[in-house]
């Protein structure tokens, strides 16, 4: 995921100085920069290709038939991963999107090819799961292919397609982010954040704004949203057994949080409509409070 992130970024800021017109039409001609559009298109198989050798060498060493797992895949994390799926195939099709754009693609056709790119790079790991059973002798119960992980996928991936075709959808931005949980900290449980589905956080986030009557918008600024979370907390009770055992007694939880909504900034420009988009892919801190399994107030939260 920060592969991805810092690869794009990198080149929609180094390039913009050759940027297409701010005037360019979205669903309109394309006007193609070939000078741009090659080292996107190299970046986006480097990142493919790194993926595919790094999933390689923490899970696929030991191959086997094709198999469906229908059974430990629904207990991973308390169902917290599918939730990461989607994110995780939200942003990779709005990052190629973007990136396609900036190379003077038309956005609708930009749209298009993000959603193939996302699902062909989402797929080839679903695929290269169902035919590994873990590595080293290590059997990771939540491999095999998903039927959950890949209707994850589907839905995330295709959700900024949809917004092509739907004024509605536009009100909707999918977030993340990050808050440490207290297994994480003390150091024992994971070795990394990112393995850690109880300090992460998925979020909608509302344009309340753009939703309200025109009568109404004067009384909600379009720089705030309303976002709705989830998180899982307690699927593990013991340093080494991981979220796929379920052995705590997990819950999901539920929250509620102002947002920051950076696609209200000014300006028009290409690159800068670009940046806006990939900046509210993440949630930063803001008053929030958690609505379940209790409600609890918070200050400024992740």
């Amino acid at each position: 995921m920060k592969t991805i992130v810092v690869v794009v970024l990198a080149f929609n800021t180094a390039l913009r100085l050759f940027a297409i017109d701010s005037e360019h039409e979205a669903y309109g001609k394309d006007t193609l920069n070939w000078y741009l559009l090659a080292p996107v298109a190299a970046a986006g198989t480097g990142v493919f290709v790194y993926s595919q050798l790094k999933q390689s060498t923490v899970y696929w060493g030991d191959r086997t038939g094709f198999y469906w797992n229908f059974n430990d895949d629904w207990r991973y994390a308390h169902g917290g991963d599918k939730f990461g799926h989607a994110y995780f195939a939200n942003v990779l099709t709005i990052l190629t999107r973007e990136s396609l754009i900036n190379s003077g693609m038309n956005q609708r056709k930009a749209a298009w090819w993000g959603f193939a790119v996302s699902m062909i790079h989402q797929t080839a790991i679903e695929v290269q799961d169902g035919f590994s059973t873990g590595k080293d002798g290590a059997f990771v119960p939540y491999l095999g292919f998903s039927w959950g992980d890949f209707t994850a996928n589907t839905l995330g991936a295709a959700f900024p397609l949809a917004q092509e075709y739907s004024p509605f959808l536009r009100n909707f931005r999918y977030k993340f982010s990050i808050n440490p949980s207290a297994k994480f900290r003390t150091g024992n449980f994971y070795s990394s954040v990112t393995h850690d589905y109880e300090s992460k956080y998925h979020w909608l986030s509302i344009n309340v704004h753009d939703l309200l009557p025109a009568s109404a918008q004067k009384y909600w600024t379009p720089f705030l949203n309303l976002a709705l979370g989830h998180s899982v907390k307690d699927i593990v009770t013991a340093p080494g057994q991981y979220a796929y055992l379920n052995n705590g007694s997990p819950y999901h939880e539920l929250w509620l949080s102002l947002d920051y909504n950076f696609e209200a900034l000014p300006g028009t420009s290409a690159w800068w409509v670009s940046l806006k988009r990939f900046l509210n892919v993440y949630k930063l801190p803001a008053p929030c409070v958690r609505l379940l399994p209790d409600v609890v107030w918070y200050g400024f939260r992740w």
